[in-house]
């Protein structure tokens, strides 16, 4: 590696390095602009005396600076800096842009992009004349901090990152300098940075450096946003290197790191070799460790892998014919404990007779047993609930109190008719019972330090899975491929009240888990939250519930009508058909669910549909359009 000392590089806190044509070199400081080459300074431009630049921007050919609310345009000729054009803005400005966009020249470009104190506005500009083609009033309250001019696909999009996190993106067109489809997202809690990077296949993207950097990328014309695995970026740049590749750098407060940004137009999975079948796994939040037991031919094992690594940083071995059936998390004294379930699977018994509860503490990337007790029978499902420990043990449910000391089974004030718990699920004082024929809602008194039976639904349909969308409304999965959803009455408290169904949908693959989450770190903005639930299925997929206001699932509900007029489904199925509820006693038209999957496919019909369902369901094409990307955008 050659070591170059170049003249004029060591005078003031740099702003910015450009290298330009010929390896010409651009440092900005607040002091001056200087144009090097490997030989020495080769020219150099100071801003007027009183004045220093607060802000600068630059490609191969351009600089464009801010002192105060002055714009100032400097271009090279004959390896000199020469400023070509100054305007005095009405307030000052806080960010700047001139990256190149479109197909012309991509060493230069035709129009800069400008943000301003007081107004929190943006405008966009030509270069060199300084003729205002666009503006717009962004925010009350929050200034633009960062923005980019970029073409993305075949659009070109406008990015303004302001001051709390926030990202509006518009369209811009390049031929009349029009802005449009104003959106807004909620990428990070502090301010953001954008910078362009080219990617593998020379496709363009845009880094969001942030507490919560993110990555945004075009797919199929839309805007599509990706997190990065690392926190805090300050800054990056491109790196690109006959060694390397396509790498960047990223800087944080205390790091310089030099990597490659993963394929980013498709879901990033990683398959991780454990050596043993997982059986369980479970997120600890507090610690960020994934939790996982394993099931060998010869011992079943308690496995802590490293989320970021993926290592198996611990293992833990069970006894012999003893496998992990659940695992939960919980706090107790201000210390963050694993519980784990286990049952002795012995092939000679119908039902494991006899399992295990282990209290694990986390101690420096490993688990430390701290207590045990057996079980008579397999611990199939575990929560937390006020700091005590429940379990479904067969078609009981018990509940115990827990000390770092002693573990303790508390009597049961209740009964309830189960034949086989298939999951418990927690919210507040209550718990959810999911029967593989029956659900029951369950009241934990603190006082007396019980459970009592509060509502049930008996309906016989094969339950595997549930979870609560919120304090009345609960989501259960069942056997026949269908989804339902119930809300209990008013009656819960009086003892005997009843869980009644609000809707139900045919998914067409059995659900096996429902949990809170999302697949995106966004919010969608004007549409209040979304409360996203994630679900799998037995045949691998992984899918998005979401709840939205009466009002939209009206407007959606027409839109879907609507749609099928048009829309033929893949092997032709009649879609109010496929999507009713139906089992081995009854089939019911669809209820309550909106086909998600069929109103994303709105954005591919031809214009002339489109505008067809458009004027049925009375939205304007534009905000129909609109309001699905951004519903599609915040959910996967």
């Amino acid at each position: 590696m050659l070591k170059q000392c170049i003249v004029g590089m060591h005078q003031g806190v740099i702003y910015k390095c450009v290298v330009s044509l010929y390896l010409l070199i651009k440092k900005i400081t607040s002091k001056s602009v200087i144009l090097t080459s490997d030989e020495g300074k080769l020219s150099d431009w100071i801003p007027p005396e009183g004045s220093n630049i607060s802000i600068c921007a630059a490609n191969m050919n351009q600089v464009l600076l801010a002192c105060g609310n002055t714009l100032i345009y400097i271009g090279i000729e004959d390896m000199k800096l020469v400023e070509k054009k100054s305007l005095t803005l009405e307030y000052e400005i806080s960010t700047l842009d001139i990256t190149p966009i479109g197909d012309g020249n991509p060493t230069s470009s035709q129009v800069c992009t400008v943000g301003l104190w007081t107004e929190n506005s943006v405008g966009i500009y030509t270069v060199p004349d300084f003729v205002e083609i666009s503006k717009t009033i962004l925010s009350e309250e929050i200034i633009p901090r960062s923005v980019l001019l970029v073409t993305m696909g075949s659009n070109t999009y406008l990015l303004v990152a302001m001051g709390d996190g926030n990202l509006f993106t518009f369209n811009y067109n390049i031929e009349n300098g029009d802005l449009s489809h104003k959106k807004k997202i909620a990428l990070a809690s502090q301010s953001i940075v954008l910078k362009k990077f080219i990617s593998g296949e020379n496709k363009t993207n845009v880094f969001a450096s942030s507490d919560r950097p993110a990555v945004v990328y075009c797919i199929d014309d839309k805007l599509v946003y990706s997190n990065v695995n690392l926190k805090g970026i300050t800054s990056m740049c491109d790196f690109n290197t006959p060694s390397l590749g396509d790498s960047i750098v990223v800087t944080t407060e205390d790091s310089l790191t030099i990597g490659a940004i993963d394929e980013i137009q498709k879901l990033n999975i990683s398959t991780i070799p454990l050596g043993e079948m997982p059986t369980k796994i479970h997120h600890d939040t507090e610690s960020g460790m994934l939790v996982v037991s394993t099931q060998s031919e010869t011992i079943g094992k308690i496995i802590l892998v490293d989320t970021q690594s993926f290592d198996v940083l611990f293992n833990f071995d069970l006894e012999e014919e003893e496998e992990g059936l659940s695992i939960t998390s919980m706090e107790l004294d201000d210390q963050n404990y694993i519980v784990v379930g286990t049952g002795f699977i012995n092939e000679n018994e119908m039902e494991p007779e006899r399992g295990r509860l282990l209290i694990f503490q986390f101690y420096q990337n490993s688990l430390v047993l701290k207590n045990e007790t057996l079980i008579n029978g397999s611990v199939n499902s575990i929560a937390e609930i006020r700091g005590y420990i429940i379990c479904a043990v067969g078609s009981l449910i018990q509940l115990y109190s827990f000390t770092p000391n002693e573990i303790e089974l508390l009597p049961s004030k209740f009964s309830i008719n189960c034949q086989w718990i298939t999951s418990l699920e927690t919210r507040g004082n209550f718990v959810l019972v999911t029967d593989i024929n029956s659900m029951h809602m369950l009241i934990f008194d603190e006082d007396v330090q019980s459970l009592e039976c509060g509502a049930n639904d008996i309906t016989n349909n094969w339950n595997t899975s549930s979870a609560f969308l919120d304090s009345d409304n609960l989501i259960i999965g069942e056997n026949s491929n269908n989804i339902v959803t119930m809300k209990r009455g008013e009656d819960l408290d009086m003892g005997n009240g009843t869980l009644e169904k609000t809707g139900h949908y045919h998914l067409g693959d059995l659900v096996n888990q429902i949990k809170p989450g999302s697949l995106v770190m966004k919010k969608l903005d004007g549409q209040g939250n979304l409360n996203p639930m994630l679900y799998t299925t037995t045949n691998g997929s992984i899918g998005v519930v979401a709840t939205i206001d009466e009002e939209l699932f009206e407007l959606l509900l027409n839109v879907e009508k609507s749609m099928i007029k048009d829309v033929v489904s893949v092997g032709g199925f009649n879609h109010e058909e496929w999507r009713s509820f139906k089992n081995h006693r009854t089939t019911e038209p669809k209820e309550g669910f909106i086909d998600g999957d069929l109103i994303e496919s709105l954005l591919e019909l031809p214009k002339e549909t489109i505008k067809r369902i458009s004027d049925e369901v009375s939205v304007p094409v534009d905000d129909l359009q609109n309001l699905i990307e951004e519903l599609s955008s915040s959910l996967h």
